[in-house]
């Protein structure tokens, strides 16, 4: 017998070979997929995350300079009480991020309320609505960018100048924190 005649003869029995994605292709084509999404949500995530709270920080600080600039009056900022977004609204000096909710109200970076009320000489800035990492960011670039009676977070004790540590008071609050600035003048 040759050759041609005895691969003709067995050839019956050879193993077939596969023409396209078997089952196991296919299983690790999704773990793989789903493995590289994570990570891409996970790099934007965090750069994102950044990038807003430093924007966050930005426009507080922008605030601040707007209203010591535009809504200081001879004795301070008007009565006790006032609310000092509708000065920023009426004379087009919100900043940028910010967004405005009617006349007399503003949203931040992410989308909770800035409440900007005046003291008599000074005034008293609150935002709203903060993640962890955008609260620690706030507090401390905030507290430390200009001259602070006090920064409280979360309604809890008030510290007196810059703070150095927020992480712990910013977890407290969960994925909503609020942090509160008095500046005397």
């Amino acid at each position: 017998m040759s050759n041609m005649q005895r691969r003709k003869q067995f050839r019956p029995f050879a193993r077939r070979v596969q023409g396209g994605w078997g089952l196991v292709d296919v299983m690790l084509g999704i773990i793989a997929g789903i493995f590289v999404g994570a990570v891409v949500y996970g790099v934007y995530h965090l750069v994102t995350s950044d990038s807003r709270s430093s924007a966050e920080n930005d426009a507080i600080v922008q605030a601040v300079g707007n209203i010591q600039s535009h809504c200081a009056q001879a004795n301070g900022y008007g009565t006790s009480g006032t609310n000092l977004a509708t000065c920023l609204i009426n004379l087009d000096q919100v900043p940028s991020g910010w967004k405005k909710s009617g006349a007399t109200a503003l949203t931040n970076i992410y989308g909770g309320s800035v409440t900007i009320t005046s003291t008599g000489s000074g005034f008293s800035l609150s935002d709203a609505g903060l993640p962890n990492d955008g609260c620690a960011t706030v507090a401390q670039g905030g507290s430390s960018s200009f001259n602070i009676a006090t920064t409280t977070i979360n309604g809890s004790g008030a510290t007196v100048g810059a703070v150095s540590n927020a992480g712990t008071a910013c977890n407290a609050g969960g994925n909503s924190n609020t942090v509160a600035f008095v500046l005397p003048y």
